[in-house]
């Protein structure tokens, strides 16, 4: 994998530039901070428990204890398919919400 990484790396960037541009926007820090606090009130809202410093996550939060949500902050990951569908659906609606 890591070979793959240094041999393609600039082609690999430029097609996740092209097909994700979400997960390379770059996000100053301190508007990850508020977006952080911003998806902590949302979240609560809706009454889904929410981590913004998980152990060792730095930026990463933690939702209902099995879903990872990285900076920016618009796509998360879990091996619960279920969960992860409905916190990606809130996800979606809190971006749409605050128009990020």
């Amino acid at each position: 994998s890591s070979g793959i990484n240094a041999e393609y790396g600039d082609c690999l960037e430029e097609i996740d530039k092209a097909y994700f541009p979400w997960m390379v926007e770059k996000v100053e820090t301190r508007d990850w901070d508020q977006v952080r606090k911003d998806l902590l009130e949302h979240f609560t809202k809706h009454r889904i428990p929410i981590e913004a410093d998980t152990p060792g996550g730095g930026d990463n939060m933690c939702i209902a204890g099995c879903v990872t949500l990285k900076p920016p902050y618009k796509v998360c990951s879990s091996t619960n398919d279920i969960i992860l569908a409905r916190v990606q659906k809130l996800l979606d609606s809190f971006h749409n919400e605050v128009g990020r």
